[in-house]
């Protein structure tokens, strides 16, 4: 049998796997590269409308005028199905380039204008393109109805009298990205609706901002950088309870994310993600249980260089209700704070399980102490249930410039608790 002869059915199927892994289609891939094949597959994948849902432009100069009848031959082909499409453009001008009157802006402001044609249709954008082009966006009348997720960011310094505007009467936005803080200070949207949002390269101030606008949030990743505002102090606006946000996540923002939580009050908070150097740091995590009625259950925390047992006993004293922890970046002090554990069981008396990534600044052929790791999982892992403390189920080490343990008897006792039921794995 030829694979002509297959079933409509079949190759549909085969068609749809032929689509890139992402979901977001480009112009050199599926389904444009199979209408090329024959004329009895072109019938076919002109046919399939979900083929054309989604769509990928990575725009440059020498191509934008080509992709405006790429755009006008793609977008029709949906017949009206729910769209996602991801659309960045790279200037080879500089940054700050004034790109008011460029022509490669102009190439781009079409395309957009095309794009707005279809406003009703889109779930899912993604777009970083010139703040200009942006704004074109504002004069599409029928609004984005069906839009869900929104990940926005601009490739050229913003316009004092332009605000991108479009999205703000978007009834089913939930999920927004904002990639530069030159957008975040003057994107209008409704704020008041959203559950989820990410924020990069922004200051604590704009994050503030932005906080006492979206009380709704359940999800919040951000990345704080410092400007002249934000290095001394901070002077944020007041920020009321985010009552339901239940995973903070802070990337890169070093001494600004623990500085944060000064203000805010996190009732549901139940993952955290932080870098924690200082105890002035780890005082703000404890002020922010203190002051929220949070039952914090995961913990992914970066470890400072110099890290004491004091340190780790102001950590672990206000984490009672903690199942999971994940101990990134951590150097050869962390054993202190494992004596900690092991000596004083009353500490992360919930503790159920246990990840361990070791720095790569650690010395290469450091030995680890397999000793302490068999003495606490052992302590950790049978418990004190007459006492009501959980068991330590799960324990991960990743330690890979570390020597491997030369007391075969001190393997031997984690290797039993793990025929007994301890999920371990351990590289070193």
């Amino acid at each position: 049998m030829s694979i002509l002869d297959l079933p409509f059915e079949i190759l549909s199927l085969i068609f749809v796997l032929c689509l890139p892994g992402d979901g977001f289609a480009s112009s050199r891939e599926a389904p444009l590269l199979l209408i090329a094949v024959c004329r009895h597959w072109r019938a076919l994948v002109l046919e399939m409308h979900e083929l054309w849902t989604t769509l990928q432009l990575r725009l440059k100069p020498r191509n934008v005028r080509k992709s405006e009848p790429l755009l006008d031959f793609w977008l029709p082909r949906a017949a009206g199905r729910r769209m996602s499409m991801r659309m960045s453009y790279k200037s080879t001008q500089d940054y700050y380039w004034d790109l008011d009157d460029n022509i490669e802006t102009i190439g781009v402001r079409a395309l957009v204008g095309l794009v707005s044609r279809y406003a009703e249709d889109w779930t899912e954008m993604e777009l970083s393109l010139p703040f200009h082009a942006l704004c074109r966006l504002n004069a599409c009348e029928a609004g984005f109805a069906s839009l869900c997720k929104l990940v926005i960011g601009t490739t050229s310094r913003y316009a004092a009298n332009e605000s991108p505007r479009m999205f703000a009467n978007s009834p089913s936005l939930r999920e927004v990205h904002i990639l530069t803080n030159a957008v975040a200070a003057r994107l209008e949207l409704p704020w008041g609706q959203l559950t989820r949002m990410r924020l990069d390269n922004i200051t604590a101030t704009e994050c503030t901002q932005i906080l006492a606008r979206t009380p709704n949030l359940v999800e919040l990743v951000v990345t704080i950088w410092a400007n002249a505002d934000d290095h001394n102090a901070l002077q944020p606006v007041a920020v009321e309870s985010l009552a339901q946000l239940q995973l903070l996540r802070f990337t890169l923002s070093n001494a600004r994310g623990p500085a944060l939580l000064s203000f805010l009050t996190l009732p549901a908070l139940d993952h955290l993600e932080i870098e924690l150097d200082t105890l002035t740091e780890i005082a703000h995590l404890n002020a922010l249980l203190v002051r929220s009625p949070a039952n914090l259950r995961h913990l992914t925390v970066s470890l400072g260089a110099s890290y004491t047992q004091d340190h780790f006993l102001q950590l672990f004293v206000g984490l009672d209700a903690l199942e999971s922890m994940i101990v990134q970046r951590a150097n050869m002090n962390l054993d202190a704070g494992l004596a900690l554990l092991l000596a004083r069981r009353s500490l992360l008396p919930n503790l159920q399980s246990l990840n361990i990534e070791r720095t790569r600044s650690i010395p290469r052929d450091t030995a680890e102490n397999v000793a302490l790791f068999a003495r606490l999982l052992e302590s950790r892992f049978f418990g004190d249930d007459d006492l009501g403390r959980a068991r330590l189920g799960r324990f991960r080490l990743y330690s890979p410039f570390s020597t491997a343990p030369t007391k075969l008897e001190d393997v031997a006792r984690i290797l039993e608790l793990q025929s007994q039921g301890l999920d371990v794995r351990v590289r070193w």
